[in-house]
C-alpha cells in the first residue's frame, strides 16, 4: 500500500491510496491539473484509478471530481445525499451507503459518518495486504464510530484544523467563529492531540494532520500540540507529520508494497 496525499485545506483536499498498480482517490478538491500530476508522479495512469470517494460535497473537497472522473474513467463514489448535494450526473456516480463496504479485490474501503455541516460527511478506512489506513477530516468532533475506525490503524490522516485562541483572536466574523468552533465544525489542535491519545497503539506507524486552516493555525503549532500530548503519555512509536496545502505530501509505503513496485 502506497497512500500521498496530493493537498491538505480549505485551498483543495486530496490523497491517493495505491495498491499495484491499482489506486482510489479520495476526495477531488483544488486544480484538476494538480491532482492529476500527483497521480502521473506515482504512475497512476487512465483504466488505473478504481474510484473517486468523496467525504461530502463541499468545494474544497468535490471541486475537480467530475473532470478527474472523465480523465481517468472512474467512477464517483459517495453516499446519496452527498451525491444529490454536488450535483454529479447520476451515470459518472456509485452510491456506496454510509458505513458499506466496497471491495476492489486489491483493496478494501469502508465509509464511516462523521459530524461536518454537510449533507451525510463520512470519513474512510482503506485496507489492503493487512495494512489499514484511515481519512477522518472536517471533523466537528471525534465520535465513537470515528475513534473505532481510528484506532489501531497504521496510518491515521486526522484533521487538525484550528488553534482555538487564534481563531478567536482571528479576523473571522463571529458567526465564522461559531460555526468552526461548534460540533458539526472543524476539529481543533487540542481535539486532534486527544483523538490522537486515545486512537493510536502499538499498531500505529504514521499520523498525519490534515486540513490545518491557512489563518488560524501553523504546521508548527499544530504537530506541537499533538507530538507534545504523545510525549506526556509517553508514546513514542509515532512519525507526526502535517501536510501541505498545495503539495504533494509524505510517501506511506509500506513494505510489501515497495518489493511489489520495484518488481513491476
Amino acid at each position: 500500500m502506497r497512500v500521498r496525499s496530493l493537498g491538505s485545506g480549505s485551498s483543495g483536499n486530496s490523497l491517493v491510496v495505491q495498491v499495484g498498480r491499482r489506486a482510489v482517490l479520495f476526495d477531488a478538491g483544488g486544480a484538476q491539473r494538480r491532482i492529476s500530476a500527483g497521480l502521473d508522479e506515482l504512475g497512476v495512469a487512465p483504466g488505473q484509478l478504481a474510484a473517486i470517494f468523496l467525504t461530502h460535497e463541499h468545494t474544497d473537497h468535490v471541486a475537480s471530481a467530475l473532470a478527474l472522473a472523465r480523465q481517468y474513467d472512474a467512477p464517483v463514489v459517495a453516499n446519496a445525499p452527498t451525491l444529490l448535494a454536488a450535483g454529479l450526473p447520476k451515470e459518472r456516480c456509485q452510491v456506496l451507503d454510509t458505513g458499506r463496504t466496497l471491495d476492489f479485490r486489491d483493496v478494501e474501503v469502508t465509509s464511516f459518518g462523521v459530524a461536518h455541516d454537510s449533507a451525510e460527511p463520512v470519513g474512510y478506512a482503506a485496507r489492503a495486504e493487512g495494512w489499514t489506513m484511515v481519512v477522518a477530516t472536517d471533523l466537528g468532533h471525534v465520535s465513537p464510530t470515528v475513534l473505532a475506525q481510528l484506532r489501531g490503524a497504521d496510518l491515521i490522516v486526522l484533521e487538525s484544523n484550528h488553534d482555538v485562541e487564534m481563531l478567536r483572536r482571528g479576523p473571522y466574523p463571529e458567526s465564522l467563529k461559531s460555526r468552526i468552533l461548534g460540533p458539526t465544525g472543524h476539529l481543533s489542535n487540542e481535539q486532534a492531540a486527544s483523538a490522537a491519545l486515545e486512537a493510536v497503539t502499538g499498531r500505529t506507524q504514521w499520523l498525519w494532520l490534515a486540513h490545518l486552516s491557512a489563518r488560524n493555525n501553523r504546521p508548527g503549532v499544530a504537530r506541537h500540540s499533538v507530538e507534545s500530548r504523545l510525549a506526556a503519555a509517553r508514546v513514542q512509536t509515532v512519525r507526526v507529520q502535517v501536510l501541505d496545502r498545495y503539495r504533494p505530501g509524505p510517501l506511506f509505503e509500506t513494505p510489501h508494497h515497495s518489493r511489489q513496485w520495484q518488481l513491476l
